[in-house]
């Protein structure tokens, strides 16, 4: 077996747990842990799966007091394919040090499916860290039990449109999803390839979900669509009282840290990180 087989299958032969959560992070975005694990708390007591994409000894630390921790982050000969910056970004004249740092952020972020290949649930769902769960998460589940099929939240039309015309990452007419919020059966193969895609895929694909909706789009692959409701994205299309899941992306994880500079218990967890 090559090492890109090795890395792109279940890591378990059966699963270890009926249901749970999914999750995972690195040192960079760890200050949000605190907040992402009170929110999901209030709302769910399932076992909670921490990825650790290259977490600090503190940080490690603090999931493994909260839940199951599991190394995932991919050995980079494997993703070699991802580290090119793709030339829009390029043409942006970032510095070499932005470069490097926008680099590194993009490693993380394909190191996504190999996380979901990690799961030890039978039915798991995925959340981002910038993900606020603010009620019952328990329809997932129930989808889980009636269904094989995966399941994701569409992208704006304006974001597809993009990934078309100016990314170039879709062919026209396709759809494209969001990857923060993935409900999935173990040994659901298009997990692992969608793992092997971010290996092999030649591209300089901006994401893991760019590489994700371009598996989904080569293989017509069945997917139902998650009510917007279930992963509701602030950035697009603004707060919503009635949403499950709040998903702060991009410029809106600023929201994230107004909320955590206010609670102590958030904040004296990572205290340097959250205030540099």
């Amino acid at each position: 077996m090559d090492l890109i087989e090795e890395h792109c299958r279940y890591r378990c032969k059966e699963p270890l747990f009926d249901k749970g959560i999914v999750t995972g992070c690195n040192q960079t975005l760890e200050w949000m842990l605190p907040w992402w694990y009170d929110h999901v708390r209030k709302q769910s007591s399932l076992p909670i799966c921490f990825c650790d994409f290259g977490l600090s000894e503190k940080g490690r630390a603090w999931c493994e007091d909260k839940g199951l921790v599991i190394q995932t982050l991919p050995p980079i000969e494997i993703l070699k394919n991802r580290v090119s910056v793709p030339d829009y970004y390029q043409a942006e004249k970032l510095s070499f040090t932005e470069l490097i740092i926008f680099q590194k952020k993009r490693i993380v972020w394909f190191s996504k499916p190999f996380a979901l290949l990690a799961t030890p649930f039978n039915h798991s769902v995925w959340l981002d860290i910038d993900c606020e769960v603010k009620k019952d998460i328990s329809y997932f589940f129930d989808y889980l039990e009636k269904n094989q099929s995966l399941s994701l939240s569409s992208s704006p039309d304006y974001k597809i449109k993009q990934k078309i015309e100016r990314d170039k990452m879709l062919n026209p007419n396709s759809r494209a999803y969001n990857s923060g919020v993935i409900p999935f059966h173990f040994k659901n193969d298009i997990i692992r390839k969608w793992a092997l895609a971010s290996c092999q895929y030649e591209g300089a694909f901006l994401g893991d979900q760019d590489i994700l909706n371009r598996v989904i789009n080569d293989l017509n692959v069945e997917v139902i669509e998650l009510p917007r409701e279930y992963n509701w994205r602030v950035l697009h299309w603004g707060k919503n009282p009635e949403a499950v899941i709040l998903h702060w992306s991009g410029a809106t994880k600023a929201e994230i840290k107004n909320q955590i500079l206010v609670n102590p218990k958030w904040k004296t967890l990572f205290p340097k990180r959250i205030d540099s």
